[in-house]
């Protein structure tokens, strides 16, 4: 699928930045290929759209579309949330299992096996959401949708499915509400921050995570991984803003956090600490247009810290690094950063940053 040229308004900025003029960029004979602006404006295409790359259309053989398809009906049906005739209502402890097996696939990044599990796993969350309501169990029944709609918001944004995202984490935020669980609700607040940022609207994904920052502070609330966590997620919304001070601000707010922690923690399948600051500094730093700086993070991480990292972490993070070296010139390093991606997790091959960025290498 082909990229749609950015705004005029876009380019001048980055033409600004790049301290490049009007004659530079007309030389450059960008022609009408983004791939080809990006490549003058020594950036890359995500960072001259402002958003996540549009996806390239599923193969008829992928299942991943077929089960896409079936997802993408389930949320778009409200009766099929609700328990049929005769429908077995699969116990809090069996839908426990099948969202650990979402996580554990997600973190994989087996997105293949994640997306086949999806279709029951929100069924049975559904149903027993409903089911359950009233209830003793109701509350944790109401916890338990809540997290079946995050990893599917994850995985919805992973694929480029942006908008449905947004919808899936929306309504992960009201099932959280239902279970009475602040910090749960918070943790979807950051899917929804995420979504914004996929279709390019940083200033909103901003203010919507540092309105819940405000509410759980990280230095004193309850849970210093979700603090922490929301303030990383403000950093990256900063960064596709421009604003370069307000996102080292919250990086060392962070950094401060994370070192009080110690160590790297997980907490409603969100992984913050000393790692997580890290890689941010670095997506921080592409997303400002500094690749140089994100390339100086990444050699200075040690290899054993990566290489403990769930596999789509330590796969994004060499994407990250792709994009850092397209932004410098370093075609040849940003292919073998994207074949060290590869080789980490292969399913990262359908996420559409993975494919813009080969494309991007392909033209250069």
């Amino acid at each position: 699928m082909r990229e749609e040229l950015p705004g005029d308004e876009r380019v001048e900025f980055w033409r600004r930045r790049r301290d490049l003029s009007s004659d530079d960029l007309a030389d450059g004979d960008p022609g009408d290929s983004v791939h080809e602006i990006a490549a003058v404006l020594r950036i890359d295409v995500p960072l001259l759209m402002g958003r996540d790359p549009q996806p390239q259309p599923l193969d008829v053989s992928d299942p991943i579309g077929e089960n896409l398809d079936r997802v993408r009906e389930f949320l778009e049906r409200t009766d099929a949330m609700g328990p049929g005739p005769g429908t077995a209502v699969p116990s809090l402890a069996a839908i426990t299992m099948m969202l650990r097996d979402a996580w554990q696939a997600y973190s994989h990044a087996e997105y293949d096996t994640l997306m086949a599990a999806l279709p029951r796993l929100l069924r049975g969350a559904a149903v027993s959401d409903r089911t359950r309501a009233g209830g003793p169990e109701g509350p944790e029944a109401s916890r338990l949708l809540s997290q079946a709609y995050q990893v599917t918001a994850a995985a919805l944004r992973k694929l480029g499915e942006y908008h449905l995202s947004w919808l899936t984490a929306d309504r992960a935020i009201e099932a959280a509400g239902r279970g009475r669980d602040r910090l749960l609700a918070a943790t979807a607040a950051r899917f929804v921050s995420a979504a914004l940022l996929a279709i390019g609207r940083p200033a909103a994904a901003f203010n919507l995570t540092m309105a819940v920052t405000r509410a759980f502070p990280a230095s004193s609330g309850p849970d210093p991984v979700i603090g922490g966590s929301l303030l990383l997620q403000s950093a990256a919304a900063a960064a596709r803003m421009g604003d370069t001070a307000a996102t080292r601000s919250l990086l060392s707010s962070a950094g401060a956090v994370a070192t009080r922690l110690g160590c790297d923690a997980d907490r409603y399948w969100t992984r913050f600490g000393p790692t997580a600051v890290e890689l941010s500094r670095a997506s921080a730093a592409v997303d400002l247009g500094d690749g140089g700086h994100a390339i100086s993070v990444h050699h200075r991480l040690p290899p054993a810290r990566l290489d403990d990292l769930p596999r789509e972490q330590h796969a994004g993070h060499y994407l990250t690094l792709a994009r850092a070296y397209l932004q410098v010139g370093g075609i040849g390093r940003a292919a073998r950063a994207l074949d060290t991606s590869t080789r980490i997790a292969p399913g990262e091959a359908h996420s559409p940053l993975h494919q813009a960025i080969r494309l991007q290498i392909g033209t250069a």
